[in-house]
């Protein structure tokens, strides 16, 4: 049984008590790193393909975070021509930003202890990134924990967890300079219409997970190779990189579920929602596949409620999710997207959403006569 990422903060003095008493975990990072710790940066042209991974794993997650970068290095080297791979990691050593080259990790930053999901320091990394190594083709995989559109001011993370810290996603995603053509937010929960709502600006296409993420992520070596495969479009490999993720867990019997999004469509959603005054009582939350956060029902699928209210936004709704890819021990309706629903058993996270951009902009709650 695989382990997933959990959505409860942890003992903080446990997880550095592991650390420090770990000689594998302080030398893997190390062994990973080439003895040149000052790459040129001079010859640096403009490539294909510049991808960051911004690993924020001060937190239970960290070895698994050493796991991800001894796949990413051990990608398929005819594929990496023409292409940046870079990562900036923030474990429980000092954060560092690293270039893969020849199957190596060559460092190309040291960073002081700092807050890694605060904007400055997101703005510095991205900044430094795409400018440092520019490319035709950019994009950006967040992998941390995530708990989708809840506000950090609720007691949970949004997205990341740096040691405690952790930030809103629309305050992450301001701080990126440039335009993406992609982004993974390798994370629980981030595949919901409302995060989609904060990216939309930032990004052409985004894959996310509706639901729980296993602790080895999305992305993998196989993957990280399909998203390579540059002879094909970009929406062609991320598709492919959904479904590498969705089979690999499926061999594994785990349910997992994923999606393409079309980001930038979003705005043409949004606005026919605004446009309606009132679901009335058509909802049926019976009827409804949920999933769940803690005890609570907070994440529905998207889909099925708009099939259910017949408000004639189901086609909509398939111009955003262009695919998405689940194992077959996936239990919950179609979930390419999910949305939060307000009724008498979540009362405690409708204050938090009511400041949220998606609501604020949409009127989201205010289209639903809820009786408590």
């Amino acid at each position: 049984m695989l382990l997933f990422r959990h959505v409860y903060k942890e003992n903080k003095v446990g997880e550095k008590r592991l650390a420090r008493n770990s000689l594998l975990v302080f030398l893997i990072p190390l062994l990973l790193l080439s003895c040149n710790d000052n790459y040129s940066l001079r010859s640096v042209q403009e490539k294909d393909v510049t991808i960051l991974f911004y690993i924020v794993a001060e937190n239970n997650l960290y070895s698994f975070a050493d796991t991800l970068l001894m796949d990413l290095s051990k990608v398929d080297t005819t594929l990496t021509k023409g292409v940046n791979i870079i990562a900036y990691v923030d474990d429980y050593h000092e954060p560092r930003l690293l270039l893969l080259n020849n199957s190596k990790w060559k460092l190309l930053r040291m960073y002081d202890e700092c807050n890694s999901v605060s904007e400055a320091v997101v703005r510095d990394v991205t900044s430094f990134t795409f400018n440092k190594f520019p490319a035709k083709e950019k994009g950006l995989v967040l992998w941390s924990h995530g708990t989708g559109w809840f506000p950090v001011n609720v007691g949970t993370r949004s997205f990341g967890d740096d040691n405690g810290e952790a930030n809103n996603m629309f305050c992450i995603v301001r701080a990126v300079p440039c335009r993406l053509d992609f982004m993974v937010l390798d994370a629980c929960y981030m595949g919901c219409v409302e995060t989609m709502f904060d990216v939309r600006n930032v990004c052409r296409y985004c894959v996310a997970s509706p639901c729980q993420v296993p602790n080895k992520g999305i992305i993998g070596q196989r993957s990280l190779e399909c998203l390579l495969d540059t002879e094909k479009g970009l929406e062609e490999r991320l598709v492919s990189v959904c479904d590498e993720y969705a089979n690999r867990y499926d061999s594994l019997q785990e349910p997992v579920s994923v999606s393409l999004v079309k980001a930038d469509a979003i705005d043409v959603f949004a606005d026919k929602i605004k446009t309606i005054e009132t679901f009335g009582t058509l909802v049926d939350y019976a009827g409804l596949p949920v999933i769940k956060y803690r005890i609570f029902d907070v994440f529905y699928d998207l889909e099925v409620f708009f099939d259910m209210v017949e408000f004639q936004c189901s086609s909509l709704v398939d111009d955003i999710v262009v695919h998405k890819s689940k194992s077959r021990q996936f239990p919950y309706g179609n979930f390419g997207l999910s949305v939060f629903l307000p009724d008498k058993h979540n009362v405690d996270y409708q204050e938090a959403y009511e400041s949220i951009p998606w609501n604020v902009e949409t009127g989201w709650l205010r289209k639903f006569c809820v009786q408590y």
